[in-house]
């Protein structure tokens, strides 16, 4: 079938329009690299007697002796940035917590709003950051039987106010109420003579 485009010449498949091509491009390539050749050659020729660099020479004696430089200003971080590292740390020690079952492909899982919340809460007592990452266990582990990754932080903050209340209820027990309790409702007599005849009718 092949036979019927192109023609076998020593060993190889020929056809006349692609040799036509071919040599075509390959003249041209070969006048652009001449053209190019003859440029850089002249380009080099005009620039020999120049220095390689536009750079000046100092004198020896500078280069050994650098500019003296101001003392870097001491800045205090300022109160909304103050804690940002302590809460990448906790970020990691969240994640260790919640081991295999933590999936930090979430973006709720890659910030710590939402255990920051939890610590320093806007009202109300705050949780321990113990008490954070004991939440996180139990989640995880809940988890694990459940088969599902964690994938937001704020999953944590039912166990987080569970501890915290147990914490803060130990720390001032409720006072002992004791609950009213209703009598259970008696049979009236007559009901119960009723169902006793009917029965024995």
């Amino acid at each position: 079938m092949l036979e019927e485009f192109f023609k076998v010449q020593r060993g190889r498949l020929i056809q006349k329009r692609l040799k036509a091509e071919y040599e075509n491009i390959s003249r041209k390539k070969s006048l652009r690299q001449n053209a190019g050749k003859k440029g850089g050659d002249t380009k080099a020729l005009k620039n020999k007697g120049n220095d390689p660099s536009n750079a000046s020479v100092l004198p020896g004696d500078m280069r050994a002796f650098p500019e003296p430089e101001p003392d870097p200003e001491v800045v205090e971080p300022s109160s909304s940035k103050a804690g940002v590292p302590e809460w990448k740390d906790r970020l990691a020690e969240a994640v260790v917590a919640a081991g295999d079952m933590a999936d930090l492909t979430a973006i709720p899982m890659q910030h710590a709003a939402d255990l920051r919340a939890l610590v320093e809460p806007n009202s109300g007592a705050p949780c321990t950051w113990d008490e954070v990452l004991t939440a996180i266990g139990l989640l995880a582990a809940r988890q694990r039987q459940r088969g599902k990754p964690i994938r937001a932080w704020s999953w944590v903050r039912d166990d987080a106010l569970a501890l915290r209340d147990k914490r803060l209820n130990a720390i001032n027990p409720a006072p002992n109420v004791v609950p009213m309790t209703t009598p259970a409702p008696t049979p009236s007599p007559n009901r119960s003579a009723r169902t006793t005849t009917k029965r024995a009718a």
